[in-house]
């Protein structure tokens, strides 16, 4: 089912699904499953869950940031967010443009993040996804420049 949804409202913390509007792409229909999917998906992120974040990829995964070679499996993608969920004190996200259908799809955000020295970094992101039949995602591709934010994290895969 393809639906328009209403204009983004503000950023959100997990606490309410956020809504998403791109007047100037033209890419304001998306399914309420695939949108709904990236809201949990974001949710868990901006909880700093662990354990709810990593529950949204396949055993066999891949992920891939920017140019780095892409980690494979849901076990060694572990280390590396662990790491990542330290590097900041908390972050908000808001959908600029969400495209695709229920098992493949691409998210524009801005993520607002609150570092550990008080200051606050907005890092404009893209990620792709494709999802299995079970909706995990089998490969995910991060594009975005959050080097302020992720230092430590950068370090911490060295």
């Amino acid at each position: 089912m393809i639906c328009e949804m209403p204009s983004l409202t503000g950023k959100h913390t997990g606490a309410q699904t956020p809504s998403m509007h791109s007047p100037h792409l033209g890419n304001d229909k998306v399914s309420r499953n695939c949108q709904a999917w990236h809201s949990r998906f974001n949710d868990a992120l901006a909880s700093r869950d662990l354990a709810a974040y990593l529950s949204f990829f396949h055993d066999n995964c891949s992920l891939q940031v920017n140019n780095a070679m892409p980690i494979h499996s849901r076990q060694a993608i572990e280390p590396s967010y662990r790491a990542y969920l330290t590097s900041f004190q908390s972050m908000t996200y808001e959908f600029m443009n969400i495209i695709g259908d229920d098992q493949r799809s691409s998210c524009e955000a801005l993520y607002t993040f609150t570092c550990h020295d008080g200051s606050t970094e907005v890092v404009q992101c893209t990620y792709f996804v494709d999802l299995d039949d079970a909706g995990l995602i089998s490969s995910v591709r991060i594009y975005g420049n959050g080097a302020r934010v992720f230092k430590p994290f950068m370090r911490a895969n060295d």
